[in-house]
């Protein structure tokens, strides 16, 4: 009696199969299963029972049970995901059968295949056994999906394969002068590892590793994703050699290929789903960041953090050298996803001023179990000085010390300089080139990587170089290329593919020192020549990073003159800002740091070598001298403040380089962006916007002045209620109350408020010091405009300076009401009749004209032919209408007036026209309701920190005169990477 599968197979199936007309080589028994796992076939623990082939293609797979089994759904599932999985192509059929029970599935659809002539019951099999890419990819999906899902084992030993694949560039023992990350060499790292436990229990989506070069990241990044496998879905990538998007990336090793980076969040969810699926979280470490050859890569991150961020059980584990981190957390000056994503489980690091966990060289504990390690696997003799010690706490040193010292006695001190000297010295002595030829190769890729780094050249975010630069750099024979021990010895790395490559230094360490001592021979040159060479190395991040190894060990000579040479730029900087100020921003000049309209000081540290920062101050009486020397900490801070800086930057290497103009204008443009952005332009020599800021903080303040009079609206003000102004009369009143307010929040009195009044009207009076935010009227600014408009003789405002609603009240409330799905859109239009309509949009424009010319005129007299609106006024506007009896919804556009005369006209498109292409040679058009013109529905603070929203709604002229100017200054600012965001009025 035959009970078990093996009698089933070998006394019934086989012999069946045979007499069926299949050779032995056709037939695979208890063949090996194997998955595609990114670019390899890797076996796996799922084995299948037979596999049939012919002519080379798979056929059928039969799963076979005991005679005792009941066929399950999950044994369907599980013999249809090996059928699907398959390499070459998916078998068509699937049968699962025992003694008892034979079932035969169409792989494909699932379906239980019936009767005779099975072939034909399949689509698939009529088709050629071929599937549209879509499909083919969602059913190998599903199949992955299945088959890790049918044991721990199975998802441990997926994962392990790939994480295994990625780290193995940069894994090996000790023999393998690339692997930067030997199991047996690490040691953990206790902070770092319960920082990630405390991340893996929390529901944050970001965790980011940074240090300095040589702290030992890659390794912790391995470690902790190896660790990881046993309770999660891992993913590890090395951004050293990713070349593709990270999205792309994934959906190969999972065989999830999609058509492009858009799919990115399909890919993502898939992810998610998988994560549910295996009910487990799902880790995808990238490890070096910074290395990764993408111009867009930052861009990518951030969108991939924030997609992250709102997907259940997905993770994202990064790694970074903190001399660039910031670059990827902001764009523009603005905290992008990536960062408000970590900023939920870390806080922020203190030198970085950005969120991440910090990782350092090795503590005590951690060096005396590591070093214990090391000792072992290089035998290096004699006992470590306390000196030797500290300098070994860093883990690229201690490496390379470890290799340079194999089987030899330990020196009692160690420099690093030398330590380096005799490591390449050693790792190159076994080339077949000289090892002077080989050092004059490296001093020229090191200057290379230097002159290059944020030219025209550069396109990643990190130091790479594109090979053909660097040939022609070295000006090699065309058939000559950069010796291959370079990078066979962990010198140089290569990234990309054959025929376009990148080069960049293995240990950024290593780069600093051939740029240092080979590159421009710091050590050999006079301090005149060594002043001359520095502004090249303040140009990036990488010249600061090697003239920041070169101070380590620079003669006092050299450090005197690195001080001088700062604060001679420090200096410059000053002088180029302050005349900047002066000379086109002289109006505006007290909004920019430090906050003043004078002259300005800058505070520089005492130590400019090991010292970083400044700060700039307003010079007065007290303190006239233009630099101050302070000590740049922590607890120095509250006396720098006390000098009146408002502002204290963390770092002046920026303000170092060749062309400091450049920066002044950024660092200027930078702070513009935000003064416009608040509302906070000189306005004054406006006398329209200044009569729309009277009437609208009036209108909707009118009781607060103990006017006696009461206005009725219905979403729309009628402004026509609060005229005639007395000017003379608002400003005593605006006075008293502000005089009131004061002395009833303070214990004394400023001044009687009865005698003030009774004073002569036309004498403008001082008011206190007055310092409000929140729910208080702008009645400050109230009462400085009317004191400004007062001095230009106008002491009454007649009548408003734009039509206002000409259908009554009593007419909106009766129709408009009280009636049902009527939105603030139609109550607001139906207050305008149609001429009125007109009247108010020729009026409207008109003045947005005025205001905006004398807003630039004010704020910007040197930037006058780069604003494309302002060289163009006036204009002819074109306001384009289905219906001249309707003119409440169309478009409209402008070109510069070729009457030289401001100009408005209403029509209807001829039949046919494109008036988006054709229309009276007009560029801009834009889409309008007559609504969006008669309220602003995202308006620019008219009072800075004051809640005074319905006013700032109902000052029309200065929103779209704003939302010009924003327009227009962008194209100023975009070669410096800076976006006013104009608010979305219409």
């Amino acid at each position: 009696m035959i009970t078990n599968e093996e009698e089933v197979r070998s006394k019934i199936l086989l012999p069946y199969l045979i007499d069926l007309g299949f050779n032995e080589s056709e037939i695979s028994v208890e063949f090996g299963f194997t998955i595609r796992l990114g670019r390899t076939e890797k076996p796996i623990k799922g084995r299948s029972d037979i596999l049939c082939k012919r002519n080379g293609q798979n056929l059928f797979i039969i799963e076979v049970k005991d005679s005792n089994h009941k066929i399950t759904l999950d044994d369907i599932d599980q013999g249809i995901s090996y059928a699907r999985a398959l390499l070459d192509n998916i078998a068509p059929f699937t049968i699962i059968t025992s003694v008892n029970e034979t079932k035969i599935f169409d792989t494909i659809t699932k379906v239980n295949l019936n009767g005779r002539r099975l072939s034909e019951q399949s689509e698939f099999w009529k088709n050629g056994c071929t599937l549209s890419m879509d499909e083919d990819l969602k059913i190998r999906y599903e199949a992955l999906l299945s088959f890790i899902s049918f044991s721990d084992d199975n998802l441990k030993e997926f994962c392990q394969e790939q994480v295994n694949d990625r780290i193995s560039p940069i894994s090996g023992d000790i023999s393998n002068s690339r692997a930067k990350y030997i199991e047996s060499l690490y040691s953990q790292r206790i902070e770092l590892n319960e920082n990630f436990q405390e991340f893996l229990l929390s529901s944050h989506p970001v965790f980011g590793l940074v240090g300095d070069a040589g702290v030992g990241k890659s390794c912790s990044m391995c470690a902790l994703a190896l660790t990881s496998i046993n309770s999660n879905f891992v993913l590890f990538y090395n951004g050293t050699i990713m070349k593709d998007s990270i999205t792309e990336t994934i959906s190969y090793d999972l065989n999830l290929f999609f058509s492009g980076k858009s799919d990115k969040e399909k890919v993502l969810s898939k992810l998610s789903e998988l994560a549910r699926f295996t009910k487990k979280t799902v880790l995808i470490f990238i490890d070096a960041i910074d290395e990764v050859i993408s111009h867009d890569f930052s861009i990518e991150l951030s969108e991939i953090a924030y997609s992250i961020g709102k997907l259940k059980n997905l993770r994202l584990c990064i790694s970074c050298k903190s001399t660039v981190w910031n670059r990827f957390l902001n764009r523009n000056e603005t905290n992008n996803h990536l960062y408000i994503e970590l900023e939920k489980f870390h806080q922020k690091i203190p030198t970085l001023e950005a969120p991440g966990f910090l990782l350092k060289n090795f503590n005590v504990s951690e060096f005396s179990e590591i070093i214990l390690a090391y000792r072992k696997a290089f035998n290096f003799i004699g006992e470590l000085t306390k000196d030797v010690e500290d300098k070994l706490k860093n883990g690229f040193l201690l490496r390379i010390f470890s290799e340079v010292y194999k089987n030899k006695n330990v020196p009692a001190e160690l420099n690093e300089i030398e330590l380096i000297e005799q490591y390449l010295m050693q790792t190159l002595s076994r080339s077949t080139n000289k090892i002077d030829r080989i050092l004059r190769i490296l001093g020229q890729i090191g200057k290379t990587v230097l002159k290059y780094n944020n030219s025209k050249y550069w396109f990643k975010e990190d130091e790479g170089i594109d090979i053909n630069l660097i040939l022609d750099e070295l000006n090699l024979p065309i058939d000559s290329e950069i010796p291959q021990e370079l990078f066979d010895r962990n010198i140089l790395i290569k990234t990309g593919d054959k025929l376009s490559y990148q080069v960049s230094f293995y240990y950024s360490t290593i780069r600093d020192y051939i740029i240092c001592f080979h590159s421009y021979r710091l050590d050999k040159i006079d301090d005149k020549l060594f002043y001359s060479k520095l502004e090249d190395f303040y140009e990036n991040y990488i010249g600061q990073s090697a003239i920041n190894f070169y101070v380590k060990n620079a003669s006092r000579s050299q450090l005197q003159v690195l001080s001088q040479f700062k604060e001679d730029k420090l200096k410059n900087y000053l002088n180029l800002y302050n005349d900047y100020l002066n000379k086109h921003f002289l109006i505006l000049k007290k909004e920019f740091i430090p906050k003043t309209d004078g002259d300005i000081g800058i505070i520089i540290p005492n130590d400019l070598v090991n010292q970083n920062g400044y700060a700039f101050f307003p010079l007065n009486l007290q303190i006239n001298n233009e630099i101050l020397y302070e000590e740049f900490d922590y607890d120095n801070q509250n006396k720098i403040f006390s000098l009146s800086a408002t502002t204290i930057w963390g770092s002046n290497s920026s303000l170092l380089v060749k062309n400091q103009l450049e920066v002044v204008k950024k660092n200027i443009y930078e702070q513009l962006k935000d003064i416009i952005k608040e509302g906070g332009l000189y306005e004054y020599d406006s006398n329209i916007i200044l009569f729309e800021e009277v009437a609208s903080i009036l209108y909707h303040n009118y009781d607060k002045l103990d006017y006696k009079k009461e206005f009725d609206d219905y979403f729309i003000p009628r402004f026509d209620q609060v005229y005639p102004i007395d000017l003379l009369e608002l400003r005593n009143k605006v006075y008293k109350y502000l005089i009131d307010d004061y002395n009833k929040n303070r214990n004394y009195k400023f001044h009687d408020p009865i005698q003030i009044v009774e004073d002569d009207v036309d004498e403008t009076k001082q008011l206190p010091p007055i310092n409000v935010i929140g729910n208080f009227p702008p009645f400050v600014k109230l009462y400085k405009i009317v004191n400004i408009l007062i001095n230009r003789g106008i002491k009454n405002i007649q009548n408003h300076y734009l039509p206002c609603p000409d259908i009554s009240l009593e007419y909106i409330n009766e129709n408009y009401r009280w009636k049902s799905g009527v939105g603030r859109k139609e109550i607001s239009n139906a207050q305008f009749s149609n001429e009125q309509t007109k009247k108010y949009i020729i009026a409207l424009f008109e003045n947005i004209e005025i205001a905006y010319k004398q807003i630039v005129q004010s704020n910007f007299p040197l930037f006058e032919d780069r604003l494309t609106f302002f060289k163009n006024i006036p204009h002819e506007y074109y306001f384009y209408l289905n219906d001249l009896n309707d003119i409440k919804f169309g478009v409209y556009g402008y070109k510069k007036s070729s009457t030289g005369k401001y100009n408005l006209t209403f029509k209807t498109p001829k039949i046919g026209e494109d008036i988006f292409k054709n229309g009276d040679g007009i560029d801009v058009i834009r889409v309008f309701t007559f609504e969006r013109f008669t309220y602003i529905n995202n308006p620019i603070k008219t009072v800075k920190n004051i809640n005074s929203n319905s006013v700032d709604e109902n000052c029309i002229i200065r929103n779209m005169a704003y939302e010009i100017l924003i327009d227009d200054i962008n194209k100023v600012f975009k070669d410096y990477e800076i976006q006013v965001f104009r608010p979305v009025h219409f």
